[in-house]
């Protein structure tokens, strides 16, 4: 399962994926991106929002209803809002805090019961370098 599979790395990371014959499930917010996606490489898609408390459970039950499994999970979902510490929101904050790091964690731990149940799996956080390193306009 990839996470924001619609656009940049996601979409990439998917592409490579399937390259190499991966059974995959694709989500992310914008649907028409995730229909077209999943259709030019013949896998699954859903649309969803990682910002929703539901959205795990909703998610890992998709995956366990059409493959009844999950072995990778990759979250990539993420968002950015360009602005300093005077001219960032709190909504801002608490939007780019909720898709970037609570959903990453929600995502996680509902995905590791699922993987358990069949010997492990594997997950793998995606961020940009400004995970670790300041930027100018990207306070969040």
């Amino acid at each position: 399962m990839i996470t924001g599979a619609t656009a940049g790395i996601g979409m990439a990371t998917a592409r490579l994926f399937a390259e190499r014959d991966a059974t995959l499930l694709l989500t992310g917010r914008n649907a028409a991106a995730g229909e077209t996606l999943a259709a030019e490489l013949g896998v699954q898609f859903l649309a969803a929002d990682m910002t929703n408390a539901d959205t795990p459970a909703r998610l890992l039950a998709w995956a366990e209803r059409i493959y009844g499994r999950l072995d990778i999970l990759v979250n990539n979902a993420g968002i950015l809002f360009q602005g300093d510490s005077q001219t960032c929101t709190d909504a801002q904050w608490d939007s780019t805090m909720m898709v970037n790091v609570t959903s990453v964690f929600r995502l996680s731990r509902a995905a590791v019961p699922l993987m358990a149940r069949h010997g492990g799996g594997a997950i793998i956080n995606v961020a940009s370098d400004w995970g670790l390193v300041a930027a100018a306009q990207a306070v969040a």
